[in-house]
């Protein structure tokens, strides 16, 4: 990691804003810091070699691991073990706003990968990609109740 001000990177995918803070290959761990717009979120997925940390900084968003659903709020922290499966979806009115920290660095490359996928994108790509990148796909945001 370098020392000194930080230019983060703006990516898009799938209506999501990505502001990529560090990673690149050049830092110990990823950080994101996402905008996710009402009705939107990350299909279910596991992450086999990576630990996250998602902190909520604005709006609210519904959360799930394994089968438990998590109402988070401003302030609050999620954390997800290497290979739990989880996702979220903003189930509210506005935008909201977290910080995603995830560790060894890659997931960066992982969004900037998928963002660079034409509109709409052919499942062979995904597929191909998440291979890469060592994640599985399980399934669209699970809205459940907390």
């Amino acid at each position: 990691m370098k020392s000194g001000r930080i230019s983060p990177e703006t990516i898009t995918f799938e209506g999501l804003r990505i502001d990529i803070v560090a990673g690149h290959g050049r830092d110990p761990f990823t950080v994101m810091r996402m905008t996710v717009p009402p009705d939107q979120g990350v299909a279910s997925h596991q992450s086999p070699d990576e630990d996250k940390l998602f902190v909520v900084l604005a709006g609210s968003l519904r959360f799930h691991i394994g089968d438990e659903f998590f109402d988070v709020g401003v302030g609050q922290e999620i954390a997800v073990a290497k290979g739990d499966t989880h996702g979220f979806v903003n189930v509210g009115s506005t935008p909201a706003l977290q910080l995603i920290i995830t560790s060894p660095a890659r997931h960066d490359e992982l969004m900037t990968a998928l963002s660079r996928m034409a509109h709409p994108p052919a499942q062979e790509e995904i597929d191909e990609i998440c291979r890469v990148y060592n994640q599985k796909v399980i399934g669209e945001p699970r809205r459940g109740a907390p």
